[in-house]
């Protein structure tokens, strides 16, 4: 595949998966609705204390939900407390369920199965029963409450926070009408998100994803004391006590705000930024290659360095590699292989040779030698006999790995610039998000959409770095000098030993150009399709029979000496919490039982 071919492939998958790594993102609450759902939650609050509230719940798996409920952490009664507390004016339920309330000491009033809701109501809570289960659909359920408040105080303004729910399902729509009458100074919505229309009355409106914190704290005028039965605490200055607090929290939220934003423009404009990078370090110069060569580009290449830099990635090296050094080998008279059934001979015959990689390779075959002369059946037995001997049987693994993956890759480094360390930044950039999105996570609780979004945003530019960095090195790096011209080459040379068509018409009379073809098509990973056209064309090497038996002999040698795999556990990570300071009112709201 040609540099732009690959360029395209990296910048399209990045494209898609950044796409649908953000519309997943914003599409959050909706995957995560679960099986009951509040499609509406409206609320009115008026300065004398009573509060109406309207679920519209939507149920989508019948039979599994017998409560539909709130609880407060005010202490629930029928009639007012001495003390900051809730009381129950109304409870309207859907037709064929029972309402009920259980106050603050366990009292539970209903006008049937109370025995069966007060083993299952908590405390403070107040919903409806309905033996048997809700069937699937929408249910309205509302409520009445006179509230009894505490309110701080300090002769020129009060505070009121109003906490309505903490831990909950989605409140896919929340509408939130205050009574103002000129008594209310100022607004502070929980979150920050919520929109705020001023007017004769104040009204709220967004939504709150599961377990957001959804609250307003208000500040009045002192008139308001007038109109709200509350319990008043004096202290100083509660227009700072309440300001400030409210200004680190929306500060806090605007910067998680932010942080999601940087994400959502980093991950889009990752294609854009890779692209500036293949232009200016990873485009190659121009050169003129026929589709298909018919001859070996550069004879004077060892097999092994041909399979690491030419074959694929240029940092790349496998199996390949290793059986076309052992038939170069063979080709020029260091060894003599004679195959035997399914096992090989190998005759060292000349230990002498100038190549790190090949004398590596003489050293590990005399290692099994008797007379210098290998068995491979013999090969297997020994390694059999190692497996006990730990020392040994990891130093040998070690060596076939060096053979096998991993030769001396700085000689690929003379040929190109790997460009992996470039795109790596991605990779290092998208961490950092994802441990500052994790850390404001724990430090901005009840927030819990805005960090999620964050969250997946800096996993889906962890997915586009991978996708960079797995990308050939060369593409956002560069080969040096004319190397780019020789690695054409040995594509189309590939290119022509995959096609027996073509191998058929170039096909040469020379045994020993058959020879180098064999060789280098194997270093290739075409050495195959060479062996096919041979025997198609009737042309008989001993090389091509060496070859076909070569991988069956060598990777059960190869797996019997690797060291087994080790089991893992993987594991995971979650933050939550909930706003503090100055709050009476909690309310995990619906949820199933």
């Amino acid at each position: 595949m040609g540099e732009i071919k690959q360029l395209l492939v990296v910048l399209t998958l990045t494209v898609i998966i950044g796409i649908l790594g953000l519309t997943l993102s914003r599409y959050i609450p909706i995957l995560l609705e679960g099986d009951v759902v509040v499609l509406e939650y409206r609320a009115e609050f008026y300065l004398n204390g009573t509060l109406v509230e309207e679920y519209v719940y939507e149920v989508r798996k019948p039979g599994k939900f017998k409560m539909l409920y709130r609880i407060w952490d005010a202490p629930l009664s029928t009639s007012r407390l001495e003390m900051p507390c809730v009381t129950v004016l109304k409870v309207e339920v859907p037709k064929g369920t029972v309402g009920y309330i259980k106050d603050h000491a366990g009292r539970v009033y209903s006008k049937s199965h109370t025995r069966v809701i007060s083993s299952l109501a908590e405390c403070n809570e107040v919903g409806c029963y309905k033996p048997g289960g809700f069937d699937a659909g929408r249910y309205k359920v509302r409520y009445v409450f006179r509230l009894y408040p505490p309110v701080e105080y300090d002769g020129k303004l009060c505070h009121l926070n109003l906490k309505l729910a903490d831990e909950h399902i989605p409140y896919l729509s929340v509408s939130i009408l205050i009574e103002n009458n000129g008594l209310i100074e100022r607004v502070y919505p929980h979150p920050p998100s919520l929109e705020v229309v001023e007017g004769s009355n104040i009204e709220l409106r967004g939504y709150s994803w599961k377990d957001e914190l959804l609250e307003v704290e208000l500040l009045l005028k002192p008139e308001a004391l007038k109109y709200l039965d509350c319990f008043v605490r004096k202290i100083d200055d509660v227009e700072s006590r309440t300001v400030w607090p409210n200004l680190i929290y929306s500060f806090q939220y605007s910067v998680l705000k932010i942080l999601s934003w940087i994400v959502e423009i980093t991950v889009l404009a990752v294609p854009f930024l890779l692209l500036v990078i293949y232009i200016k370090y990873g485009r190659e110069r121009s050169y003129t290659v026929p589709r298909y060569l018919s001859f070996v580009p550069n004879p004077a290449r060892k097999p092994w360095v041909v399979n690491l830099v030419f074959k694929g990635d240029a940092l790349d090296f496998d199996e390949d590699g290793f059986y076309a050094t052992i038939l170069d080998l063979h080709r020029r008279g260091k060894i003599r292989i004679i195959p035997r059934d399914s096992d090989l001979l190998i005759k060292i015959v000349d230990k002498n040779v100038d190549d790190r990689y090949e004398r590596r390779v003489l050293r590990f075959l005399s290692r099994f030698s008797v007379n210098d002369t290998v068995d491979t059946r013999y090969m297997r037995e020994k390694i059999e006999e190692l497996k006990d001997d730990r020392l040994r049987i990891s130093e040998l693994s070690r060596e076939l790995r060096y053979l096998v993956s991993s030769p001396d890759r700085r000689v690929a480094l003379k040929f190109m610039i790997s460009g992996r360390s470039r795109v790596a930044v991605f990779m290092v950039v998208s961490i950092i998000l994802l441990v500052v999105s994790i850390v404001l996570a724990d430090l901005i609780p009840g927030a819990g959409l805005t960090v999620m979004k964050a969250m997946i945003g800096s996993g889906v530019l962890l997915v586009q770095s991978i996708v960079a960095i797995s990308a050939p090195s060369t593409l956002f790096g560069r080969w040096k000098g004319v190397e780019y011209k020789e690695k054409l080459e040995w594509d189309a040379f590939r290119r022509l030993l995959s096609d027996l068509a073509l191998i058929r018409q170039y096909a040469p009379q020379d045994l020993s150009m058959w020879g180098e073809w064999l060789v280098y098509g194997t270093a290739l990973g075409v050495g195959d399709k060479v062996v096919e056209a041979m025997k198609e064309l009737n042309v008989h090497l001993p090389e091509a029979s060496i070859l076909t038996v070569m991988p069956t002999t060598f990777r059960p040698i190869i797996t019997a000496a690797s060291p087994p795999s080790k089991g893992g556990v993987t594991g995971g990570f979650g933050a939550g919490g909930g706003f503090g300071g100055c709050l009476l009112y909690t309310s995990p709201s619906p949820r199933d039982r």
